[in-house]
């Protein structure tokens, strides 16, 4: 059993090392709960789960908050919290976390 990914590559490591596979259409995300459709990219888990490209980064990455270092994780503040963004789907709040880790890099690699 390995992991796989499907839809259109997004030039990370496993689109070159681990199989490409159909768009499992229709399947449910383990992240968000919403269908996975016939346009989306995303990875079929070795036990056989599958996600959204993005929901499965969410999962690594944690919530906007925690990749802005704005949680407990980082911060004592009673207010700091590792809550995705008020009135976001789960999976608007894992689009947005991944914008975070974007901009964060290009923060840190501005080329």
């Amino acid at each position: 059993m390995t992991m796989k990914w499907f839809g259109t590559s997004w030039g990370a490591p496993m689109n070159e090392t681990c199989p490409q596979v159909d768009v499992p259409a229709g399947a449910t995300c383990i992240w968000c709960e919403e269908p996975i459709l016939p346009s989306d990219a995303g990875v079929v888990f070795a036990n056989g789960p599958v996600a959204h490209r993005n929901c499965f980064f969410r999962q690594s990455f944690g919530s906007v908050g925690h990749i802005e270092k704005r949680c407990t994780c980082f911060m004592t503040d009673p207010e700091s919290t590792c809550s995705d963004p008020e009135g976001m789907t789960k999976r608007e709040a894992a689009n947005a976390a991944v914008e975070a880790i974007y901009e964060l890099l290009r923060k840190v690699r501005p080329n």
